[in-house]
């Protein structure tokens, strides 16, 4: 019997059909079978891209849509890193009903990657390293430790279309050299797309022979589009680089705690630097600086034809310079609206570097406590902003009694109707500079916190809360009459 053309395509067009597979260190065999490995009861030990696997483990070539379930609680060690591949389309992630209940007898917790301290080992995870491109990879729910290497821990080497890092936990570093680890980095070739979201990256817990001023890096090079709801703890330069090849990214809801200076000092940080054009949306982030050596940039922002939308931002404890427009290198386009700034060794809560006259920055509703903005004229654009000395910000006077400090669920918040940033604010809701996508909202960044004895970014219970669209704006990146969201536990000893 002779088939219709059209089924003889449909049948040549099918993929191949995608399979979830099971790894496990401390349960799993490499010789299992490929249709054995579908079953938790008999996993593979490894995983293809990793230098122990064996058998058929080894032998079996990932298709796209491919999922790798790794056992929580597992650990694997320098002899299997690092994991790497050209697989498009394919995910490592987790199933938190299957975990080794001898090494978690309370229940799950992510599989461990621990490169041991060993210097030979310069990745966990390494995407497109013979491939010139590789599309669609996820890497979920890891807990990463004891990297020894000035190399990327996840990255790609060659290029990365629409990755996503999402979910993981970095730290216990042991310092090699100083500024010499990196937790994502992509490589030379531009990179498009991509999330990296809700990870923790921590530095606090960091060892090693440079001491302990040696620190890593967060993100370096080619951002994702989407840098959303993580957690930078104790980072030299938690985020280096900007938007990528796409020409946009977005900077949002995260955590940067404690920006390092390197070398005891010497090395000052950058709290956020974007240097490579395009349009990059920063918003609803909360930035506690806190460096002890009073040095580097909070923001370091601009370059040639680079436009950038900062707002919504809580930026404190400033212990460097404040956020700064970089001009040297050519024309810059900045709107900064609605941020909550507090310089505590004075200075500009928003200054610059360089000038150039074509430039155009518009400064909106942000309050400013001790420290100075930019006023009317020049390449500025400067409205209804409010600057205060720390010690009116936190006044006993009439009428504001204001109550500004760090010692509120919400930093430097407001408390009560009367103080001076409510409804002292210009609407933006129709302003064809409000940034495009912005639903005129506001929301607060997350937070690391064990949860069951796992440690996982939660973040506040309420979502974005909407500004008013008729009426006066609070000044700042805080809403108070009836909008504030809900606080989230313990946030102030999280960000101290």
């Amino acid at each position: 019997m002779k088939l219709p053309i059209s089924v003889i395509l449909l049948f040549c067009s099918l993929p191949v059909t995608a399979t979830t597979y099971y790894i496990s260190k401390s349960s799993g065999s490499d010789s299992h079978t490929s249709t054995q490995a579908q079953s938790k009861s008999t996993p593979w030990q490894h995983f293809k891209g990793m230098p122990s696997a064996t058998s058929n483990s080894a032998s079996y070539t990932p298709v796209s849509g491919d999922k790798f379930v790794f056992m929580g609680c597992d650990t694997w060690t320098a002899s299997d890193l690092p994991i790497s591949g050209d697989w498009s389309g394919v995910t490592l992630t987790v199933d938190k009903t299957w975990y080794n209940s001898t090494a978690c007898p309370s229940g799950w917790n992510r599989p461990i990657l621990d490169a041991q301290g060993n210097t030979g080992v310069s990745w966990y995870l390494e995407i497109a390293n013979n491939s010139s491109s590789v599309s669609n990879f996820t890497f979920d729910n890891f807990e990463m430790v004891n990297f020894n290497n000035q190399g990327r821990m996840t990255g790609c080497y060659n290029q990365c279309i629409n990755p996503t890092i999402s979910n993981n936990y970095f730290h216990l570093f042991q310092m090699k050299t100083d500024n010499g680890c990196v937790a994502f980095q992509s490589g030379a070739p531009p990179n498009k797309g991509g999330t990296f979201s809700n990870n923790i990256v921590d530095g606090s817990d960091r060892t090693g022979t440079s001491g302990s001023n040696a620190v890593c890096y967060g993100i370096y090079h080619n951002w994702p589009d989407e840098i959303q709801n993580n957690v930078f703890q104790d980072l030299v330069n938690p985020l280096v680089g900007g938007a990528n090849s796409d020409g946009h990214s977005e900077v949002s809801g995260n955590l940067i705690n404690n920006c390092l200076s390197s070398a005891g000092g010497a090395n000052h940080n950058n709290c956020v630097e974007s240097f490579f054009g395009g349009t990059v949306y920063i918003h609803d982030n909360v930035i506690n600086m806190n460096n002890p050596n009073n040095a580097g940039e909070t923001m370091f922002l601009g370059t040639a034809g680079e436009t950038d939308y900062i707002w919504n931002n809580i930026i404190y404890n400033i212990t460097g310079n404040g956020p700064e427009t970089e001009f040297r290198d050519g024309t810059v386009s900045q709107y900064w609206y609605n941020n909550t700034i507090v310089n505590i060794v004075g200075g500009n809560c928003i200054g610059s570097t360089g000038s150039d006259a074509a430039s155009h920055v518009t400064v909106i509703n942000n309050h400013c406590i001790g420290g100075g903005l930019p006023s009317n004229g020049g390449v500025y654009s400067a409205s209804n902003n409010i600057t205060q000395s720390a010690a009116q910000a936190d006044s006993n006077s009439s009428p504001h009694f204001d109550q500004y400090t760090s010692l509120q669920a919400f930093v430097y918040g407001p408390v009560v109707t009367t103080n001076s940033t409510v409804g002292a604010g210009a609407n933006l809701t129709t302003g064809a500079s409000w940034p495009p996508f912005s639903t005129n909202s506001t929301n607060y960044a997350c937070i690391a916190e064990s949860v069951n004895g796992v440690m996982q970014v939660v973040c506040p219970a309420k979502g974005a809360v909407g500004r008013p669209t008729s009426g006066p704006w609070d000044v700042g990146a805080y809403l108070l009459t009836g909008q504030a969201p809900d606080a989230p536990t313990n946030l102030q000893a999280s960000v101290q």
